[in-house]
């Protein structure tokens, strides 16, 4: 008996790889686990029944398939596998047919060395590539992020093994495989209603026309629409491949959702008869279309403000509403700065300093022209004639120069200058303020009032030097500006000499809403004020 046993295990062993044995359930197999779990079903083949070297492979491929899947481990398709299988068999046959005497060489050490590494099906090659950081993976299908560090095991130190079944992990694999063909069944239904409302839609369009128009164009217009029709329903169902990038561009300017414009869309293609299966859209398509194009579109952006030459900057304080869960909603008033890009005026980014102090927006500042490779090529900057940007020690531009260490171009925007004036003289007369919008003098309180409350007066004129522009100028002008020409003209030629069109058009015509900020309004309500005044106060007219 016993030299019968030896005799046995002689006949399967393998000269290079020892006795045939299946594959260890606790860790992904090596070349040599997969090869001696090939010579195991031979032998069993052999002693069993006689089976053709596929079958045996296909055994030994689902073998290892399902070790991989244990492991939660994308793997490739299984003639894949087979195919691979294959080469590892011949290879190891052919280190069997190396004399005793040369299997000290190099190449066999080489090639036997080989068959320590890992059998690698996986689907995804980042790590067989040299990519270790998962973030950075770019493949379809994903190894898990649970199993990464263990797969990365398997391929170097393989100390790890395969441990039960985690249930939590489990029950959650099996919900989302419940949701995704919940989805394909929502799919499949969705798609087979739209193509029922569409069929129905256009049979009733063709009734209608057939109703309504003359013999010929009917019989064109029935026959080219039962063919369309007829060849919709006789084709199977296709699969829209189309690309939406304008489409996608106008929802995001116009707020449009996913929804209305799938219903929108799918209602003129019925309205033009081409209403194919291909051609219908979905929202999980046109979501993922909104997405590849917004991505595509600030990458493009971003590559494209590159090494910029001048840019400009403006802020205001705004009301953002905060978003949190579980907490209640408020309102934080924060300050948002536009930055342009010159001389193309292309926008380039919007940033919310800490404050709206200068070293904050200089922060945020010195963050875009990093951003934008911009710390060679900036020249000049511009914005506004306020102290916090033209400081000349700890001003934004001020801070600029320093990070930059060499000086800017100053392009300052003046147009502040022209409510200085007024308003120092508007103090004068009329008193402190109480608001940002709010005047607490006699003539202030005044100002605010209805144009068409406020009939216009037999009001005496006042002399000035103001004079009528070409019909080109005022067509450059803003609504305030035009007002305020308009008014001026009229204080000075008084109300018996004033056009009759001018003066209606002044009685119902709005001045604009009242703000400090705002000169052109102010001024514009204190002459329109003037002109329902039939006796001014001896100080008002003297002003």
């Amino acid at each position: 008996m016993a030299s019968s046993s030896i005799l046995t295990r002689l006949s399967t062993e393998h000269s290079v790889f020892g006795q045939p044995t299946q594959l260890s359930q606790r860790q992904l197999p090596t070349k040599e686990a997969v090869f001696r779990c090939y010579l195991f079903h031979r032998d069993i083949s052999c002693a069993d029944e006689l089976l053709s070297r596929r079958d045996m492979l296909k055994l030994t491929a689902n073998d290892v398939i399902s070790l991989w899947n244990k492991a939660s481990i994308p793997t490739i398709e299984e003639k894949s596998v087979m195919n691979k299988l294959d080469r590892l068999v011949n290879n190891g046959n052919t280190l069997q047919k190396y004399p005793l005497a040369k299997r000290k060489s190099r190449s066999f050490q080489s090639e036997e060395s080989s068959f320590n590494e890992l059998f690698d099906i996986c689907s995804c090659k980042c790590i067989s590539c040299g990519q270790l950081d998962r973030q950075k993976c770019k493949c379809k299908v994903k190894i898990p992020t649970i199993e990464w560090d263990f797969f990365l095991d398997q391929n170097r130190e393989r100390k790890m093994v395969i441990g039960h079944g985690d249930s939590e992990v489990t029950a959650m694999l099996q919900k989302k495989a419940l949701r995704k063909e919940r989805g394909d069944k929502y799919k499949e239904q969705q798609l087979k209603m739209t193509l029922e409302r569409s069929n129905a839609y256009g049979s009733g369009i063709v009734e209608d026309i057939e109703d309504s128009d003359s013999g010929d164009s009917i019989s064109e217009c029935g026959s080219q629409h039962e063919c369309s029709s007829s060849s919709s329903n006789s084709s199977p169902v296709g699969q829209n491949r189309n690309r939406y990038p304008n489409l996608c561009e106008m929802m995001e300017r116009s707020g449009v959702s996913n929804r209305d414009a799938c219903r929108i869309v799918n209602a003129y293609l019925q309205d033009m008869r081409l209403n194919k299966p291909e051609n219908l859209l979905e929202q999980t398509k046109l979501r993922r279309q909104r997405i590849t194009w917004r991505s595509k579109a600030v990458s493009s952006h971003a590559s494209r403000l590159k090494k910029l030459k001048c840019i400009g900057f403006d802020g205001k304080i705004d009301d953002t509403r905060l978003y949190k869960p579980g907490k209640v909603q408020r309102v934080l008033r924060e300050d948002h700065y536009i930055i342009v890009a010159y001389p193309e005026e292309e926008y380039v980014e919007h940033v919310v300093p800490q404050s709206g102090k200068a070293h904050d927006i200089a922060v945020e500042l010195e963050s875009v022209i990093n951003d934008t490779e911009s710390i060679d090529s900036l020249c000049a900057v511009a914005c506004d004639s306020t102290n916090v940007n033209t400081g000349e020690h700890a001003g934004v531009i001020r801070s600029l120069e320093l990070y930059l260490k060499r000086p800017l171009q100053w392009l300052i925007c003046m147009l502040h200058l022209n409510e200085l004036p007024f308003r120092e003289v508007f103090k004068v007369i009329d008193g402190e303020t109480s608001g940002p919008s709010v005047l607490k003098g006699a003539i202030g309180r005044m100002l605010d009032f209805e144009p068409c409350n406020l009939q216009i007066a037999n009001y005496a004129p006042v002399t000035g030097n103001t004079k009528d522009m070409t019909h080109d100028i005022k067509c450059d002008l803003s609504q305030d500006q035009k007002y305020l020409l308009k008014a001026c003209l009229a204080v000075q030629l008084g109300q018996a000499n004033t056009d009759p069109d001018t003066l209606e058009f002044l009685s119902t015509a709005s001045p604009g809403s009242l703000h400090h900020a705002r000169w052109l309004t102010r001024a514009n309500r204190l002459l329109r004020l003037y002109m329902g005044t039939e006796q001014p106060s001896a100080e008002w007219y003297n002003s």
